[in-house]
């Protein structure tokens, strides 16, 4: 016995003086029930998830800063920007990400991605944690 609503697989554990004919026709029938829920519920389409798309996003941003994580390739680049100016340049680029995928842009999606792309570098971490601090203590951090 299984769960028809949610697709579980039958699986045969073991058996004792059962008929095997009876046995057989047990098993058919409940793989036709896991091939129906299988037709009736294909499996969800290969969207990226929010960390995929936070991880294209923080990858866009060290490529724009030429960003490595070896300190020696990054003497003489330009600097990144911190603080509001790197939020909202990762802010630009998830934009740029979600029309690429057809994402929406809503306000709190885009806060979802930058939020999880800027924790890849310490002064993104930062960031969000002055944020934060600000938003929860209600003063400039």
């Amino acid at each position: 016995m299984f769960n028809t609503k949610h697709g579980n697989k039958w699986e045969l554990i073991d058996t004792n003086n059962f008929d095997t004919q009876l046995l057989d026709s047990l098993k058919e029938a409940a793989q036709e029930i896991s091939d129906d829920f299988a037709e009736r519920n294909p499996k969800k389409s290969d969207k990226p998830t929010i960390y995929d798309l936070a991880m294209e996003i923080d990858k866009a941003f060290k490529a724009k800063y030429h960003i490595s994580d070896n300190q020696l390739d990054q003497l003489g680049q330009q600097q990144p920007p911190e603080g509001p100016e790197e939020y909202e340049e990762y802010l630009a680029i998830a934009i740029t990400t979600c029309r690429k995928y057809k994402q929406p842009f809503e306000e709190h999606y885009l806060r979802k991605l930058v939020t999880t792309a800027l924790c890849e570098r310490s002064s993104g971490r930062k960031t969000i944690i002055r944020k934060i601090m600000a938003k929860e203590f209600f003063r400039a951090y």
